[in-house]
């Protein structure tokens, strides 16, 4: 007697060799000295009830806008624009894994050790190779003498790794949209305190449940109530937008920014995804002929009849320039 598994390998080949259909409690196509305890195995698989594609890349339902809290109770609530290709960015772990191991390479350094030539020592033999009854020795500065190098100590070296632009950036992406789908993305209005007391902004993060979790507040330019008031909370780290990273998002519980950085900070993210030179380079030829156009036209002298200054050179190649860009990127 076979079991369910290994009568489904041997099957499965037969089956399509043989055309074996439907389930049936007498099998004549199969060889007599097979005998088969569950004849379910043959049954139809069951109807899939919604699209494989719905399952492995789900829609996700980011809205257009974000809430922005008042940080100390005083103003009204609004809301904040959110880029839906950033919020709807499938997570993968192994990206964001690249992008930590590429910050976190480009700080490593190791300590350093002094080789032989880097030591003050004379290259001579200290003692003759024989006849002294001690162990031979070549020179003073080697490894088992006092003030003689280090035996195969660290040395300098460049860890970094490269990776591609745009990979930071999607980085960059799934980590702001990890902190959003796990309800740990918190926008203010702004970070402001009015007195320099420690207790006075632990009640303002108390009120919106902020006093228990790790922190990575990020700000332009912090107040300077509030960078020293923040100063003796240990779960709370502040830290300027240029200086933020992938790393120091994922190792806190919850990001913490002012509208005006989130602005900011989706424009950078997605305008180095999305980043063309050779588009960029059409651009810039665009914008001069443009510009060199409204230069001439602006100083052509309406009486003058010669026809080498109209600007008609200048257009015919602006206008070239953008049907070659046409035909590349589509419409201007």
């Amino acid at each position: 007697r076979l079991s369910k598994g290994v009568v489904k390998r041997i099957l499965i080949p037969f089956s399509t060799a043989t055309n074996v259909s439907a389930p049936s409690t007498s099998i004549t196509t199969l060889p007599s000295n097979l005998v088969i305890s569950d004849t379910s195995i043959f049954q139809s698989l069951p109807e899939v009830r919604f699209p494989a594609d719905n399952y492995l890349f789900p829609t996700l339902d980011v809205p257009e806008n974000i809430r922005v809290l008042s940080f100390n109770g005083k103003g009204v609530g609004s809301v904040a624009p959110m880029e839906r290709r950033i919020f709807e960015v499938a997570i993968r772990k192994d990206i964001v894994h690249d992008v930590i191991r590429y910050i976190r390479h480009k700080k490593r350094q190791p300590k350093k050790t002094k080789r032989m030539s880097e030591i003050a020592g004379s290259n001579k033999k200290p003692r003759p190779q024989k006849g002294t009854g001690s162990s031979q020795v070549g020179h003073r500065r080697n490894s088992a003498w006092r003030k003689g190098q280090k035996a195969h100590g660290p040395v300098l070296r460049d860890y970094s790794i490269s990776i591609n632009r745009k990979v930071r950036a999607l980085g960059m992406m799934m980590a702001l949209a990890a902190k959003f789908r796990e309800g740990n993305l918190y926008v203010f209005d702004e970070l402001k305190c009015e007195t320099l007391k420690t207790k006075d902004l632990m009640s303002l993060l108390k009120s919106h449940g902020l006093d228990n979790d790790t922190l990575l507040v990020v700000d332009e330019e912090f107040d300077s109530n509030f960078l020293k008031a923040i100063s003796n909370v240990v779960k709370a780290v502040p830290l300027q937008r240029k200086y933020m990273t992938v790393y120091e998002i994922v190792k806190k519980d919850k990001l913490v920014m002012t509208s005006a950085v989130f602005a900011d900070l989706q424009r950078r993210v997605l305008a180095q995804y999305t980043k063309s030179s050779k588009r960029n380079n059409w651009m810039r030829a665009l914008q001069t002929l443009n510009e060199a156009n409204e230069f001439v036209v602006a100083n052509i002298d309406e009486d003058d009849d010669d026809d080498s200054c109209d600007g008609y050179a200048l257009e015919d190649a602006l206008e070239e320039e953008e049907e070659q860009y046409c035909n590349y990127y589509g419409s201007v």
